[in-house]
């Protein structure tokens, strides 16, 4: 009877790959290594895993965990013989020294009449052949001229239909001028067109709603119309440029509110007569210094005295005692 290998032939990459690191990520039958034990490369199983610790990258191929090792080595093999650039793929490498080459040395031509275009790859000359073929589906409303690209348009009617300067997305808008390069800015302009994008909802307007195009107008309106303001009556009104400013001024209503909170629960607690407690919450309010009134002449916070003989200059920093009277 005739003899029959049926051992499965040895499976050989595509490209040399360092041997020491597939080895270690092959997936094998038995426990006993040896070449009858090693599977063939998978499409749906990814196999060949990376050895290096903290990395959980697979790979379907050796030779793309090979690739994969040189990120972790730092080596990029592949050297462009006209620059410095290096590469891990050779791949990478040919598309990148295409950029040393002129538009001549592209070796797939168009070969339709009145089109010079050419192409490094013949994928790329198949794509262009298909717009010849295609009816032009952008007509010009201006003069006819039908286009196969909306890019190609748009550039037909900044050139000959606009102002020379014009950019690829003038604002469609009468009486607006601009023009963008890209289209997101122009789409982010003409939200300033938009007359009802921001809209003052105070009480104090009513059924009548004022709405603002822009956001600096509306804060505009905000500063001059709504001020921020004291609810309390001691303060008569008072406004205030920002919110902050207003929270800092609320603070001494509170402090002043709490002071007169902790009077009133001692008299409670002494039980003192009417007469007597009016006595003695004036004598409080004559000793103790108007905090209301230290706001408005501008004096809150100058707690820092200068140290100066004859010197009755108060500050709100330490730092300041000694340059402050160090030029008068």
């Amino acid at each position: 009877m005739l003899a029959v290998d049926i051992r499965p032939l040895p499976a050989f990459p595509r490209e040399p790959v360092p041997q020491l690191e597939v080895e270690r990520s092959l997936v094998t039958y038995g426990d006993a290594p040896g070449p009858s034990s090693r599977r063939l490369p998978s499409r749906t199983e990814r196999r060949f895993v990376c050895t290096y610790e903290g990395c959980d990258k697979a790979y379907f191929k050796p030779s793309r965990l090979a690739e994969h090792v040189l990120t972790h080595t730092g080596e990029r093999p592949h050297q462009c013989p006209h620059c410095d650039q290096s590469y891990i793929r050779s791949s990478h490498l040919k598309a990148h020294v295409r950029t040393h080459l002129s538009v001549d040395d592209k070796p797939y031509a168009c070969n339709r009449s009145g089109c010079d275009k050419r192409f490094w790859t013949s994928t790329h000359l198949k794509r262009h052949e298909q717009l010849h073929d295609q009816t032009p589906s952008f007509e010009c409303d201006t003069c006819g001229e039908t286009f196969h690209k909306a890019r190609q348009l748009r550039d037909h009617r900044v050139l000959e239909h606009m102002p020379p300067g014009t950019k690829a997305y003038p604002c469609p808008n009468d009486g607006c001028d601009w023009s963008f390069a890209l289209h997101h800015q122009l789409k982010a302009h003409l939200k300033t067109h938009d007359t009802t994008r921001y809209t003052c909802t105070h009480p104090d307007h009513g059924l009548d709603i004022p709405s603002f195009s822009t956001w600096s107008s509306f804060q505009t309106h905000l500063h001059v119309a709504h001020p921020p303001t004291c609810p309390h009556g001691e303060c008569h009104g008072r406004t205030f440029k920002n919110h902050q400013r207003l929270k800092d001024h609320l603070k001494v209503h509170a402090d002043h509110e709490q002071d007169v909170a902790e009077a009133i629960s001692t008299d409670d607690e002494t039980k003192e007569s009417r007469r007597a407690k009016k006595r003695r919450m004036s004598r409080v309010e004559a000793e103790r210094p108007n905090k209301l009134q230290r706001i408005k002449d501008g004096q809150a916070g100058k707690d820092f005295a200068c140290g100066e003989d004859g010197c009755e200059k108060t500050f709100k920093s330490v730092r300041y005692t000694d340059v402050a009277c160090a030029d008068w």
